[in-house]
């Protein structure tokens, strides 16, 4: 049975850092839910302190067959999901943070859809 992940249970994952508590498990909790659709078993989720800016969200996913790094921007997971809905919502955000895109193994995506796919293939193949 595929382990089903909640946002209180990853919740613990951003402790101490208000602004990351608020979005952090949201963004966290899809992404793993779309993954599991794809057949992707994560394992454990640790958090990549040292490799987030400020903006960032940055993540190791443990699965079968090693350990996946992502890259979220800290924004509402709405954000991430239907950007083309918040284009006046992304402009201010560009105006004082370096990236607004969603980062694979180091590859950047702006589509979440697409994100959620190559990071499922790759996670597959062992590409990691």
């Amino acid at each position: 049975m595929r382990r089903q992940w909640t946002a209180e249970e990853l919740g613990d994952t951003f402790d101490g850092d208000e602004e990351r508590d608020q979005v952090g498990p949201r963004i966290l909790v899809a992404f793993l839910s779309d993954l599991g659709a794809k057949g992707v078993e994560v394992r454990d989720v640790e958090r990549e302190v040292d490799a987030e800016g400020e903006e960032n969200i940055a993540l190791e996913l443990s699965v079968a067959s090693g350990t996946l790094h992502v890259q979220f921007p800290g924004v509402p997971l709405e954000w991430l999901q239907r950007r083309a809905d918040h284009e006046n919502d992304w402009r201010t955000w560009r105006a004082s943070n370096y990236s607004d895109a969603m980062y694979v193994q180091g590859y950047e995506y702006f589509d979440w859809d697409e994100a959620v796919q190559v990071a499922a293939e790759r996670a597959a193949s062992g590409d990691l």
